[in-house]
């Protein structure tokens, strides 16, 4: 284990049914808040349905009831993890803001679940150290930690890299997302996006520069495909709804009911 960064067991290889035809593949990640766990991925997948016109993704118009996340335990012991619909609701939680469906789906996971949150790296293993306090620039490089075309190394992700293409303080539409510019292909939504520093040199938000602070990272957000405007993909821009929204989904939906 000493070998593999910690971060590629935090993104997990997510497959997709209706009963027992598998649908498609995507990717997911779970998230600590307030001591509870929970599963993050992009409202398509979890629903089937584009959020932009709630239009069925599926040619034959199946809507997942089931998804199985396949991801490994801190000592590195591959396990999975089945959510069945059954005959419930979806149990997937999601927000609007002014009318617009943001593109995150959020599970409560249980103590079934034995994987690793992607912001509790840190306290696992020692590294990287999880910089909260990292102020974003355009150009800045980013990693999307995702499973392209259902690619994948012994379920480990690609680590796909990529540059902020747009300001990521200037909300588009007052809509907390922003684009980066890379090539992505189909099994990547739900990717956590990361910034990672090897040298550890990375400014805060008091304007303060870390220099030679060591291996860490940050979670910008979560990948959810390309742009609906770039059908050619000339373009290449890739849509990343920022971190907070999924905090703000977990107090909404499931700590303050």
């Amino acid at each position: 284990m000493k070998e593999i960064n910690p971060l590629s067991i935090s993104s997990f290889y997510t497959e997709t049914f209706f009963n027992e035809i598998k649908l498609g593949t995507a990717t997911s990640f779970a998230y600590k808040y307030k001591d509870k766990k929970f599963l993050i991925t992009n409202y398509h997948v979890a629903f089937g349905l584009n959020p932009e016109n709630n239009i069925l993704l599926n040619n034959k118009g199946a809507i997942p009831n089931k998804i199985i996340i396949n991801y490994y335990t801190k000592d590195f012991i591959l396990m999975y993890y089945t959510i069945l619909f059954g005959d419930q609701q979806n149990p997937f939680k999601f927000i609007k803001i002014y009318s617009t469906i943001v593109d995150i789906a959020v599970f409560q996971l249980d103590d079934k679940f034995n994987g690793v949150c992607i912001n509790e790296i840190e306290n696992l293993f020692n590294f990287p150290k999880f910089e909260t306090d990292i102020i974003l620039h355009i150009t800045e490089q980013l990693y999307v930690l995702g499973y392209p075309r259902s690619i994948n190394i012994y379920n480990t992700p690609i680590w796909k890299r990529s540059s902020i293409a747009s300001e990521p303080e200037l909300d588009p539409n007052e809509i907390p997302y922003f684009y980066i510019d890379t090539t992505t292909r189909e099994g990547m939504s739900g990717a956590p996006v990361i910034f990672y520093t090897e040298n550890g040199n990375y400014k805060r938000s008091n304007g303060c520069q870390v220099l030679a602070g060591g291996n860490a990272y940050n979670l910008a957000g979560i990948y959810s495909g390309r742009d609906h405007n770039d059908e050619s993909h000339i373009a290449q821009l890739g849509k990343v709804w920022k971190k907070e929204l999924i905090e703000k989904i977990i107090e909404e939906k499931f700590i303050n009911i």
